[in-house]
């Protein structure tokens, strides 16, 4: 399982996603993020964009993510805890 609380959002338009950035758990190895609180919110990860300087990932580090757009505003998903089964 893998998740992270998403501290910062933001759409970049000139590269088409949507960034999150905050702290995780575990090993994000699925390509889609679900809401905690709402499993219907479904949010596809486009990639990772940087995580520490590290090649892994601990509890106390943040790690910032590339989600593709969607039907969703990027500043609603901060406070938000996104999470994958896989």
């Amino acid at each position: 399982m893998f998740s992270i609380e998403v501290k910062t959002a933001f759409f970049i338009k000139v590269a088409n996603i949507v960034a999150i950035e905050g702290k995780a758990n575990g090993d994000l190895k699925a390509k889609v993020l679900h809401d905690e609180t709402d499993n219907s919110k479904s949010y596809n990860v486009k990639g990772v964009a940087l995580v520490n300087g590290r090649e892994y990932i601990s509890p106390l580090e943040s790690i910032t993510l590339q989600l593709e757009p969607g039907d969703y505003n990027a500043e609603d998903l901060i406070g938000k805890r996104l999470v994958s089964y896989d």
